[in-house]
């Protein structure tokens, strides 16, 4: 038995252990039917997406998927005790779960269309709740009532899903065992990690937005602007302004690609092309401009960022007394290093904004120290980029890579000039690890100096707070 298939079963017991016991615990054929559901289906969607690497993909989800499902149980067991007053890490899960709860009495779907753009859901993505209204279907159909751990495994198989895709960004440069390690150090380490037990729709976003980023790598092909823009629309049914974003990558990933014809031929098919997409996306940019609800969805997004900055403390906090005109650029950084230092990253429950109502208010949630872990490592990504960078590594990266990690930069920088959370960029997040891979591989990192960087830079927090 190869390493692959060892790993394959020990993570098919855990799965089996962790929803048995979970099942058993609340009672309830959903906690065990549902996790088993959702593999099948990654199963087959990993059959489809990959011709030649089936086994390393499906094995990265299987893990992945796993440890989501068993931290999403942990977590829902010890800290969520009535899921429409209590919650775990971000309050958000708090408001969904009350929406969701209000479409369990439907006989049928009373919500909008796909294509709805003049509903009050719009405010909250009419995609995600589509799709929690057909699983709520499903589970009272096999007699589930539990709806928020049914809800919750969606969250893991899109983790198990995003997961596949950073190990396919990092097959492109590196061989399978070595993209299998670093894609397992990811689904571990990441800040992406506390975003998979969380009932909300940031990672189905991010998983939208690094199928985008793994197609900037292919060959120009009119397919694939097709499912970029296609990617595109279903990242505006989970989050509006997402969906906006997104419209760019289309118009990148023709300027940057490289055609096999020649020279000048090629610049006249990018013109052209590009001069069939940029009328495409301006008309609909126009139509989501016009249109009411996402006029107030952004409203109410930019309220909301608003008030989280003015309640913010720590490095957040000195963002929010810059001037407006460079509040932005320093978001940007501070986003890649927020919490800081990383032990705020244990969430206490209530401290999150003055608003929120919980039964909970003042509880410490040990379990949610991940989201400090993530962003520590993290930050050995983000000083790697910039030893990598320093000593001209730079020139060595070929350029598809390049320009696909600028566009992440770009990405990430508009999110972060919106909110100082790590939440909204969660796609790009993979396109810098690979990019720091690649441009610290020709000599041995040194993994003490980062975290001697880190020391020091907490020393210089606490005395410019204390003294």
């Amino acid at each position: 038995m190869d390493k692959i298939s060892k790993y394959n079963t020990f993570s098919f017991i855990l799965l089996l252990i962790v929803i048995s016991v979970f099942s058993l615990i609340y009672q309830d054929i959903g906690v065990l039917l549902f996790p088993i559901f959702w593999l099948m289906i990654g199963s087959v969607f990993i059959k489809m997406i990959n011709k030649h690497d089936y086994r390393i993909s499906f094995s990265i989800f299987l893990l992945s998927f796993c440890v989501s499902i068993l931290y999403v149980y942990v977590t829902n067991y010890l800290y969520v005790t009535d899921p429409a007053k209590t919650y775990f890490f971000n309050n958000d899960s708090v408001s969904n779960y009350r929406w969701v709860m209000s479409m369990i009495s439907w006989e049928k779907y009373e919500g909008p269309n796909i294509f709805d753009l003049n509903h009050n859901w719009v405010n909250h993505g009419s995609g995600f709740f589509i799709l929690s209204y057909y699983l709520i279907r499903l589970a009272r159909f096999i007699g589930s009532e539990y709806p928020l751990i049914v809800q919750m495994t969606q969250v893991s198989f899109f983790y198990g899903l995003f997961s596949v895709y950073v190990l396919k960004l990092l097959l492109l440069y590196f061989p399978p065992k070595k993209s299998y390690n670093n894609t397992v150090v990811f689904i571990l380490l990441s800040p992406v990690f506390i975003y998979s037990a969380v009932y909300m729709s940031d990672l189905p976003i991010a998983l939208f937005y690094l199928i985008g980023f793994y197609i900037m790598f292919k060959p120009l092909s009119v397919k694939n602007i097709i499912f970029l823009v296609i990617l595109a629309f279903f990242s505006f049914l989970f989050r509006p302004t997402s969906g906006m974003l997104y419209l760019i990558l289309p118009i990148l990933y023709v300027l940057v690609s490289k055609i096999s014809i020649n020279y000048f031929a090629g610049i006249i098919l990018k013109v052209i092309l590009s001069l069939i997409l940029i009328p495409i996306i301006l008309i609909a940019g126009l139509r989501i401009q016009t249109n009411e609800i996402v006029n107030d969805t952004i409203g109410t997004y930019q309220e909301y960022t608003s008030e989280r900055y003015a309640e913010a403390d720590g490095l957040t906090a000195y963002v929010n007394k810059l001037p407006k005109q460079l509040q932005g650029p320093a978001n940007f950084i501070i986003v890649n290093i927020n919490p800081f230092p990383f032990t705020r990253g244990v969430h206490i429950v209530g401290e999150t904004t003055k608003k929120e109502t919980s039964l909970d208010r003042g509880r410490i949630q040990y379990l949610s120290i991940t989201r400090g872990i993530g962003i520590l490592f993290w930050f050995v990504v983000i000083y790697r980029i910039i030893i990598g960078i320093t000593n001209n590594g730079f020139t060595t990266i070929e350029k598809r890579l390049k320009y696909t990690f600028f566009i992440s930069l770009v990405v990430m920088f508009i999110t972060s000039y919106a909110s100082p959370e790590i939440r909204r960029a969660l796609g790009t997040l993979p396109i810098m690890y690979l990019f720091s891979l690649v441009i610290t591989q020709e000599y041995k990192f040194n993994y003490f100096k980062p975290l001697f960087v880190y020391c020091v830079l907490l020393i210089l927090y606490f005395y410019l707070k204390y003294f």
